[in-house]
């Protein structure tokens, strides 16, 4: 749902903001007041097209920021899309320059258009002009018969998609095996090398960090030699000096001596004893250690020659040696692929036979399914459209021949039909529809998808183009009904729409230093009064018109309660 919008040197505008509610939010306002304006800017930030007429005259360009509040579910999808955190809210910006140049930011991160077109295509549906008509795509018209058939086409679509993804995943596999076929030899000649490479090189997980020890090891040695035999020599035989263990052995003979004179001194020699067996110990263990250092200058060089041999099989296939072994093992596997692929590619073949069948089988049901679906949705919209003075309408969903393609949607590729008059032929939305009639034949498809849709904002510019009356009413009822439990946004020139908003804003024209502003302020009591009774009398406002007014006013709430 959009929170917030805010719009600067835009057109009209120079600077305004609006806060929006959920439910029915309507924009009133005279003849060339701006209020189409508001729905442009909105339009811009689901991906419309810029343009630098767009931009406020004299300056430099032109700011939309949009806030829009998010289901978790949103969230989700838009954290996926995007590739960084979103909670609950969304801010989208767009500025436009004078150069003509723009620019789309979500979060302040700068995105491409496309991508800001799919964050937001779930978000807000806009109808109004023919270029921002998301009726106008037959792209779009199968999306909406499947909404309309619920869990029974979800369910079958579900299991239609399983089965393209299986047999797109053997068709890539059939056409690698055909591609691989055309050049075999060389393949296998490349294949075989690259296995030898890494199978003579005999490989073990690990192995480079220890080599990089021993070598530290290796190239140290004659230092650690000379330092190990020099703490042996201290420890254990000294040659100018006595030696810690004779030093201790003297001190016990002493002390064995002193103990005729004094028995307390006895108790140190076993103490002095252990140490001297430690002593002993360790210096036996310095000298293995000492004796068993490489000190001979080609181990270092066989020690460096198998670093360098593994580094190089690291810069070709992988920066660890995990990543070698595993390249070993998925071009073994591909060898004998190769070796084998005269059988596999029969195999695949026959797979492939099994899984389209199933295809078939599941895009036929599927199918009927939405055959079903279409004539009932006909009658429901046939039935909407003669509610708002489109009796005579024929709406009419047109499956198109297949010429046995397996679509990722089904077998199916349907477009809506329309014949506004009797005896006219049926022909696409795109080619006999007015804005009016597009957002009427959308308002239709909504108060019929009203419990199902997923988009939070609905936008409609000329719904209310060319009706009045009865037909206003019933307008008005239907764009209150699909209000519920969502955000529709609505201009409105009619009384009728109007009184049934739960927000009304005005949009007024005004100059200001000689230069002309459209402003914008939510109306409120008598306010809303003085604006429902400018719209049903015209200029001039009268006792009349504004107790018709209040009394419109009361039945839309009476109706709403």
């Amino acid at each position: 749902m959009i929170d917030r919008i805010s719009i600067e040197n835009f057109a009209l505008i120079e600077a305004l903001e609006i806060d929006f509610n959920d439910g029915l939010t309507v924009l009133s306002g005279e003849t060339g007041a701006g209020k189409s304006i508001i729905i442009d800017a909105l339009t811009l930030l689901t991906g419309g097209r810029a343009s630098a007429e767009l931009v406020r005259s004299g300056c430099e360009k032109s700011i939309i920021t949009g806030v829009f509040s998010l289901t978790p579910l949103k969230s989700k999808k838009i954290n996926e899309i995007l590739g960084i955190d979103v909670d609950d809210q969304l801010i989208i910006e767009r500025e436009i320059y004078s150069s003509g140049k723009s620019i789309a930011k979500v979060n302040n991160k700068i995105i491409t258009i496309g991508l800001l077109k799919d964050l937001t295509k779930d978000l807000v549906d806009i109808h109004g002009q023919h270029e921002h008509h998301s009726l106008l795509d037959p792209q779009k018209h199968l999306s909406f018969l499947d909404l309309y058939g619920g869990k029974a086409i979800g369910q079958l679509l579900t299991s239609y998609n399983e089965l393209y993804v299986k047999r797109r995943d053997i068709l890539n596999r059939l056409n690698k095996l055909h591609s691989n076929n055309e050049n075999r030899e060389r393949q296998m000649d490349l294949l075989k090398f690259e296995i030898e490479e890494i199978e003579n090189c005999n490989l073990t997980i690990g192995e480079d960090e220890e080599l990089l020890n021993h070598r530290k090891l290796l190239i140290n040695a004659e230092k650690l030699y000379n330092g190990v035999m020099n703490s042996y020599n201290h420890l254990y035989q000294g040659e100018e000096n006595p030696s810690v263990i004779e030093v201790i052995g003297s001190v016990i003979s002493h002390l064995e001596h002193l103990t005729k004179y004094d028995d307390n001194l006895s108790k140190f020699i076993p103490q002095l004893e252990g140490a001297l067996f430690q002593i002993q110990d360790v210096s036996r263990e310095l000298f293995n250690y000492g004796q068993g250092l490489d000190l001979d200058p080609e181990a270092l060089t066989s020690v460096e020659m198998r670093i360098d041999e593994i580094n190089r099989l690291k810069r070709k296939y992988g920066p660890t040696i995990e990543d070698v072994l595993d390249y070993y093992k998925q071009r073994k596997l591909e060898l004998e692929e190769l070796i084998n692929s005269e059988e596999l590619f029969k195999k695949l073949q026959g797979e492939l036979k099994i899984v389209e069948q199933k295809l078939l089988e599941v895009g036929h049901q599927l199918s009927l399914k939405r055959k079903e679906l279409a004539l009932d949705l006909s009658t429901k919209i046939s039935i909407e459209l003669a509610d708002m003075s489109m009796e005579k309408t024929k709406f009419e969903v047109y499956f198109k021949k297949n010429n046995g393609e397996f679509y990722e949607t089904g077998l199916d590729q349907v477009e809506f039909l329309i014949s506004p008059n009797p005896g006219e032929p049926l022909k696409p939305l795109a080619k006999i529809s007015s804005g009016g009639e597009l957002s009427r034949i959308m308002l239709a498809m909504k108060n019929i998808l009203a419990q199902i849709d997923q988009i939070e904002t609905l936008v409609f510019d000329e719904v209310d183009t060319g009706i009045g009356g009865r037909t206003a009413q019933r307008v008005a009822e239907k764009l209150l009904n699909v209000s519920k439990g969502r955000q529709v946004l609505c201009v409105s020139h009619l009384p009728q729409i109007c009184v049934m908003a739960d927000n009304h804003y005005k949009i007024e024209k005004k100059e200001v230093d000689g230069r002309t502003i459209s402003t914008i302020r939510r109306l409120d009591g008598q306010e809303k009064i003085l604006e429902i009774a400018r719209m049903i009398s015209g200029a001039e406002i009268t006792q009349g018109t504004i107790n018709h007014a209040k009394e419109m006013l009361a039945l839309a709430q009476g109706f709403k309660n």
